[in-house]
């Protein structure tokens, strides 16, 4: 029989439930149970489930066939993927004892939070989940008669809405294009760290596969009329933008990410204090000095009228005397190691100032640099030669 009603909401019944991640999933369960639905669940997450005071079948009363190799491999049967495939026209299962899955729940092996703990390769390999990724894709393939979840976060919106039956296709398909989304980076992260594993250079790869997730949307793009958003790299955790506390004013644009950006890179080259002041990606001056306000002050000296509305990059804690002159002109944020608690005092004056807090700068790392063009991507080592004074050649004839 099918579980959809006239008006496309589905009428769940069996629920497939296999996660990693066990946040939300007592009161979920209990919810699920109380609407009547059955639970099948995995080793561990049955055990976590049954545990809670609610009842779950196990996979192997299921299909008959116990987990074997360790628990490689468990979920991947006919009665499982024939319950979650099969079709409206599909009743030929029927004859096989296989039983309809309406909703199905998982969430993969950590493979990203083993890699960041550097772990041994065999460790992380364990890691790469195959029956996991295998039912996402079956659900959501399925998506005109079966939900996939694949996030906690999604707990409440569907228990709501399996109450109140409003399951509907419209909700079955956002989540279906985001279980995609979600093994397609699970994918690609795993290519990404083998890849550094293995040690083949990324420059070396036939295909480019970017990870990237949507930290939100931005005030606009490089003009007020264009739409835009900030996806950050989930693998970096040094210093940068994407990694950045903001810790007062307005919502960044495109072009401030793109100049915080630039400030970063330049003060992380410095070891004594340095202040750069960015506008439109164009540096405006650029000054060290053994005190920060002096290098602040140095810096605006060289081109303060470009400098009105700028952005400002700092390589050291911004104190108070350097926040004093800050706010002294307009400029649209300062990106630094960190703030003082004075400097922040005299900063909130200027409410709508972006202030950009990024940790210890001596862990800055500049990443691959790609750019799009028309068609395709341009990718290439960052620019990491240093060239000091005494080889620059003074080619004209005023001296500086």
């Amino acid at each position: 029989m099918s579980n959809k009603n006239e008006i496309g909401n589905l009428s769940v019944k069996r629920a497939l439930i296999s996660v990693s991640d066990k946040e939300g999933l007592a009161d979920f369960s209990k919810r699920l149970g109380s609407c009547g639905v059955e639970i099948i669940a995995t080793g561990g997450t049955g055990e976590f489930i049954r545990d809670n005071g609610i009842e779950a079948k196990s996979v192997e009363e299921v299909t008959g066939f116990p987990e074997i190799m360790n628990g490689r491999v468990k979920t991947i049967h006919p009665k499982i993927f024939g319950g979650i495939l099969a079709g409206e026209e599909d009743r030929g299962g029927e004859n096989l004892e296989i039983e309809d899955i309406d909703l199905v729940i998982v969430n993969l092996y950590p493979f990203e939070k083993s890699a960041k703990k550097e772990d041994s390769l065999s460790e992380l390999v364990e890691m790469i989940d195959i029956g996991g990724v295998s039912l996402i894709r079956a659900a959501a393939k399925n998506y005109s008669r079966v939900c996939v979840v694949v996030e906690p976060q999604d707990y409440e919106e569907i228990i709501q809405a399996i109450e109140k039956q409003q399951l509907n296709l419209n909700m079955r398909k956002r989540l279906a294009l985001k279980a995609f989304q979600h093994t397609a980076k699970y994918d690609s992260y795993i290519q990404s760290e083998l890849s550094n594993r293995f040690n083949l250079d990324i420059l070396s790869n036939d295909y480019l596969n970017i990870i990237g997730k949507r930290k939100g949307e931005l005030r606009y793009a490089e003009n007020p009329h264009q739409s835009g958003a900030f996806y950050v790299n989930p693998k970096v955790d040094a210093p940068s933008v994407a990694t950045a506390k903001q810790l007062q004013g307005k919502q960044l644009s495109y072009n401030n990410i793109l100049d915080f950006d630039g400030a970063l890179a330049i003060v992380a080259d410095f070891e004594e204090p340095t202040v750069v002041i960015i506008k439109h990606t164009n540096p405006c001056g650029v000054a060290s000095s053994e005190k920060l306000y002096e290098a602040y002050s140095n810096a605006l000296e060289t081109d303060p009228a470009s400098a009105f509305g700028g952005i400002i990059g700092v390589n050291r804690e911004v104190d108070a005397e350097t926040a004093s002159k800050i706010v002294e002109s307009f400029k649209e944020g300062v990106i630094a190691p960190s703030f003082s608690k004075e400097s922040l005092k005299i900063l909130s004056q200027k409410t709508n100032m972006r202030l950009l807090e990024v940790g210890d700068i001596n862990q800055y790392e500049a990443g691959k640099e790609i750019k799009s063009v028309a068609g395709g991507w341009l990718i290439q080592e960052s620019d990491q030669k240093r060239i000091s004074r005494e080889e620059c050649s003074v080619v004209t004839d005023k001296q500086p």
